[in-house]
């Protein structure tokens, strides 16, 4: 649970006791107690979550393939990493979590070394892993960005990774 949030959810819980209350008081519309009541808790766990998603806190979710390598730093506890990149089709950066697992430590701090070298790093996450007792997966493959030589078909602005160049340049 993210503390941080913990007054949003004291709101919205409060919001929910008062909404509920008042439609306990005209129970005798039935329709607007069934109704309001489990509409009001929807509501305020879909508040909540969504805050949650757009604050920029990072979040697990499986790494889409041609993902643009920016940064990464541990968590204090080493469970997670915590990984900034730039999705495909997306024109700003976001901040993932993926376990802290030795491979995923291996390919982050392989993408940062070629990174400080001048190579741009693509991410990639593997198909979590189901079954027979394992864990969920969140595995990651990393591999180079390859820039071809020559007459590019787009504009440089239109790229799908220009934001990341540019991010990439100024960091120089």
């Amino acid at each position: 649970m993210n503390y941080a949030l913990l007054p949003i959810l004291i709101s919205l819980t409060f919001l929910a006791v008062v909404i509920s209350t008042l439609a306990i008081q005209y129970y005798k519309n039935f329709l607007v107690t069934f109704v309001l009541i489990p509409i009001t808790i929807v509501a305020g766990m879909v508040v909540y979550f969504t805050v949650d998603n757009l604050l920029g806190y990072p979040v697990p979710e499986q790494v889409l393939e041609d993902s643009t390598y920016i940064a990464h730093v541990a968590s204090k506890d080493q469970k997670e990493i915590y990984v900034w990149l730039i999705a495909p089709g997306a024109d700003k950066p976001k901040a993932v979590s993926v376990p802290a697992t030795k491979n995923n430590k291996e390919q982050l701090s392989k993408a940062k070394n070629e990174q400080k070298k001048g190579n741009s790093q693509k991410l990639k996450g593997l198909p979590k892993k189901t079954g027979q007792g394992q864990t969920d997966g969140g595995e990651l493959i990393v591999y180079p960005f390859v820039v071809t030589i020559g007459v590019s078909k787009t504009p440089a602005d239109e790229h799908p990774d220009a934001d990341a160049f540019r991010f990439l340049e100024r960091r120089q």
